[in-house]
C-alpha cells in the first residue's frame, strides 16, 4: 500500500536572474514500512527532493500526495541545524519540543513524553546528556539528540538528510541497527538521503538515484 506518491515533480530556483532546474518530472512511490535510501552526487537534488516532500520549499509543478498519512505523522531530521547547536535549552527541553509540535500536543501526556525521551536516549547511548545544554554538545551528540527528538513524536514516517554525516563508525553502527529494528518491529517507514551507496543496497527496500535532475527508483530486496 502506497503512503506517498510523487508524480511529474519539477523543482527549480533562480540564480542571477536565470532559472536553474533541480528536478525534472520526478516520479516515485513509498509504501508502508518501506526503507528508502536516496543516493546521488552532491548537488544532484537529493535534499531538495525531501524538502519538497516536507513542504519546506516550493515546487514548480507536479503532485505530492500523502495517502492515509497526515503531516503530523511525519518527522524530519535535517543534516545541519545550527539553531539547535546554539540553543541554551537542555537536551530534555529540546527533545520535548519534538513531542509537542502542532497536532500532537493533545495526544501526549507529560509523563509519557518523559518515558519515551529516556527510552530513545538510552537506545542512542546518550542517557548522560539529559540535563546538558544543547550548546555544549558536539556535532555528533546534537545529531543523536535530534534523532531522539524526531522519534519522540512516535512518527509513522521518518525522513532524514544524511543522518550519518560526521559520525564515527561506532555511532553510525548503533543508528543503523536501531533504524533497522524500528523499521522491522515498530513499522516506521524510513526515507533517508544516504552518501554510502553500498550501505544503501544492504539496508533499503528501495533505492532512489538522483542524477542530473532525473530520479530513478529501483526496488531492492533486503
Amino acid at each position: 500500500m502506497n503512503i506517498l506518491e510523487i508524480k511529474n515533480l519539477n523543482i527549480s530556483y533562480k540564480f542571477c536572474g536565470k532559472k536553474i532546474s533541480i528536478l525534472k518530472n520526478a516520479n516515485l512511490s513509498v509504501k508502508f514500512c518501506d526503507y528508502i535510501c536516496i543516493v546521488g552526487k552532491n548537488g544532484a537534488g537529493k535534499s531538495s527532493l525531501i524538502k519538497a516532500i516536507l513542504g519546506i520549499i516550493p515546487i514548480d509543478n507536479g503532485k505530492i500526495s500523502f495517502i492515509n498519512l497526515k503531516r503530523s505523522d511525519v518527522s524530519y531530521v535535517p543534516q545541519f541545524n545550527t539553531g539547535f547547536a546554539n540553543m541554551p535549552a537542555t537536551v530534555e527541553e529540546a527533545i520535548f519540543t519534538g513531542a509537542v509540535r502542532p497536532g500532537l500536543a493533545k495526544y501526549c501526556r507529560i509523563n509519557k513524553i518523559s518515558d519515551i525521551t529516556t527510552h530513545f536516549l538510552n537506545k542512542l547511548k546518550i542517557p548522560d546528556l539529559y540535563k546538558r545544554k544543547m550548546m555544549d554538545l558536539s556535532g555528533g551528540q546534537i545529531k543523536r539528540v535530534l534523532i531522539a527528538r524526531a522519534l519522540c513524536s512516535e512518527p509513522k514516517m521518518l525522513i532524514l538528510d544524511e543522518p550519518f554525516a560526521n559520525l564515527d563508525e561506532e555511532t553510525s553502527d548503533i543508528l543503523y541497527k536501531m533504524f533497522d529494528r524500528l523499521n522491522a518491529f515498530n513499522k516506521i517507514t524510513f526515507v533517508m538521503v544516504l552518501h554510502d551507496t553500498e550501505k544503501a543496497k544492504k539496508v533499503s527496500t528501495s533505492i532512489i538515484n538522483v542524477e542530473k535532475g532525473k530520479v530513478c527508483q529501483v526496488i531492492n530486496k533486503k
